[in-house]
């Protein structure tokens, strides 16, 4: 946990699909891990919102990647996972789920 004062970690939340890259080039200061996947699944609930009128086959293989401070991938979610946890949490009963961490 960040002291007071103290610089907080960037995490940068990618996409990727078949349309290649959306890349996150400025990245975001956040707590911790736990913290980021939470933007990420918040960016997530999100996309599937503006998605609504698609077709599944343009999103169906989207995954969210987060990369901490060295660039390097620590989580992926792929779109199974996250219109999963979007629909538990528009059920009420979301809670912390097991995604692809490196």
């Amino acid at each position: 946990m960040a002291t007071s004062g103290a610089a907080l970690p960037r995490f940068y939340i990618d996409l990727r699909g078949h349309f290649g890259i959306r890349e996150d080039l400025s990245g975001t200061e956040l707590p911790d891990v736990a913290a980021a996947e939470s933007e990420a699944l918040r960016i997530a609930e999100e996309l599937l919102n503006s998605w609504s009128g698609m077709l599944p086959s343009y999103y169906d293989e989207i995954t969210i990647e987060v990369r901490g401070e060295d660039l390097r991938p620590i989580i992926m979610i792929p779109y199974s996972e996250f219109v999963k946890y979007v629909e538990l949490v528009r059920s009420g009963k979301a809670s912390n789920g097991n995604h692809l961490l490196f």
